[in-house]
């Protein structure tokens, strides 16, 4: 288990963090040694975090991507036990000739197992699958004082705060999910032009009850928040379970300049989307890569925002407030004349994984990426907090690296009954910003 030395950064690479060490465990047996790191110590994968929920500084990172084994996969049942260094988009190869998939997958499908529970994770079928950790079986945890096997029946609070805990429970060493059938390899596709925020909250509605998959995509500079509501159910037209040969993505080798991200490079691009939409087949047949991980096709497409990195503010406003909190903070983002290149906004259903800090509720989330311009960008998503707050709502803790303390935890009453459950030795540069400040 090596010492390597190097800076870590977040997805949206604000801030970067240069951890006091590193552990690089190859085998399962090596992570009863970490907790003897004099540092406080934390687990972590692909680094796909928008926010410091990842980051360790001055502390001892465990990285955890050389534990990627699969132990079994049941063909039959759908179980699937591996490591918790295994990564969703290899999984694919697996399971998916054999009429199966996992149930819960983001934006994107570099997150380590380990990362899809820690963050509890979810994806455009909430509405009806609920989040990653509702699928979760047993979890190996690795504590400083031991290991063990845990699970919802048997290890009740403890694998609640586990679930969406951000790895301050104990090390995730392996991970048994629940997949889901699937009779094709293609998700039949249908896209509706939208001309106002409320028409894509009237569509998703509708939509949600025919659809497994939703989700619209939301022209934050256009004055009434026109777009496209991209609605999904696995393929019944086609019987096939092979996938074409995965691409690799399109390599960003550089950092864009600073400002290439802007409200007129973001005003072509949703111009020339919403066109292709509008005009194009409503219908269509899509292989589920490019349908669940659209920005994959660029690898490293964080560097577009350049050497100043991205701020992701994702929140959720509960069922009871309505829309008009979504089109207010909408609204404010254009008065700023911020630009968000890409705004998602999605239904969130009644399952709850039962997870201590798990993000979704009942209602709406949106998501916002915007390049990091600093002090004007961060009073804005103050306001946006505050909003947020009055709801109800809150934020998502894994895209976030700027929330205050006190806001964070008004927005998640539990995390008093969490911090009972995190392991001794273990914290994260997340952690000590938002429950020791």
């Amino acid at each position: 288990m090596g010492g390597e030395m190097r800076t870590y950064h977040t997805w949206g690479r604000v801030p970067d963090s240069t951890p006091a060490g590193v552990r690089l465990p190859a085998w399962a047996d090596e992570l009863d040694r970490v907790s003897t790191a004099e540092q406080p110590f934390l687990a972590v994968g692909l680094q796909r975090s928008y926010g410091d929920s990842a980051l360790n500084n001055g502390g001892t990172l465990v990285d955890m991507t050389a534990l990627d084994r699969v132990h079994s996969f049941d063909h039959e049942t759908g179980i699937l036990r591996a490591d918790a260094g295994v990564v969703l988009g290899d999984l694919y190869g697996l399971i998916v000739p054999h009429g199966w998939f996992i149930p819960v997958v983001p934006g994107t499908q570099f997150v380590t197992l380990g990362g899809a529970v820690a963050n509890d994770i979810h994806g455009k079928n909430h509405h009806r699958h609920g989040t990653f950790g509702c699928h979760v079986r047993a979890i190996g945890l690795v504590r400083s004082e031991g290991r063990g096997v845990i699970t919802q029946d048997e290890s009740g609070e403890l694998f609640r705060a586990t679930i969406g805990g951000l790895g301050l429970t104990g090390i995730i060493a392996w991970v048994e999910v629940q997949c889901v059938r699937i009779a094709s390899a293609k998700v039949s596709v249908t896209n509706t032009p939208i001309d106002r925020v409320g028409s894509a909250v009237d569509v998703l509605s509708e939509h949600d009850a025919g659809y497994e998959f939703t989700v619209a995509w939301i022209d934050t500079v256009h004055h009434r928040g026109r777009g496209v509501v991209h609605s999904g159910n696995w393929s019944t037209t086609s019987d096939s379970l092979t996938e074409p040969t995965p691409k690799p993505g399109l390599p960003i080798p550089f950092d864009a300049p600073n400002g290439l991200v802007g409200r007129w490079s973001v005003s072509m691009f949703n111009m020339l989307w919403y066109a292709r939409h509008r005009w194009s087949a409503r219908h269509a047949e899509a292989s589920f890569r490019p349908f669940f991980h659209p920005l994959d096709m660029l690898q490293n497409w964080n560097r577009l925002y350049g050497r100043r990195g991205m701020v992701q503010y994702q929140c959720v406003i509960p069922t009871a407030a309505g829309r008009q909190p979504i089109e207010d903070i909408l609204t404010m983002v254009r008065k700023e004349r911020m630009a968000s290149f890409l705004t998602v906004l999605k239904t969130f259903g009644g399952l709850h994984s039962g997870g201590l800090l798990s993000f979704p509720m009942p209602g709406l989330t949106l998501a916002l990426d915007f390049p990091n311009t600093g002090a004007a960008l961060y009073a804005l998503l103050d306001r946006c907090d505050e909003l947020v707050r009055e709801t109800g709502g809150r934020i998502y803790v894994a895209k976030d690296c700027r929330v205050s303390g006190p806001t964070f935890r008004a927005m998640y009453p539990a995390w008093e009954q969490f911090r009972e459950h995190i392991d001794p030795k273990m914290s994260s540069s997340w952690w000590r910003r938002v429950a020791e400040t």
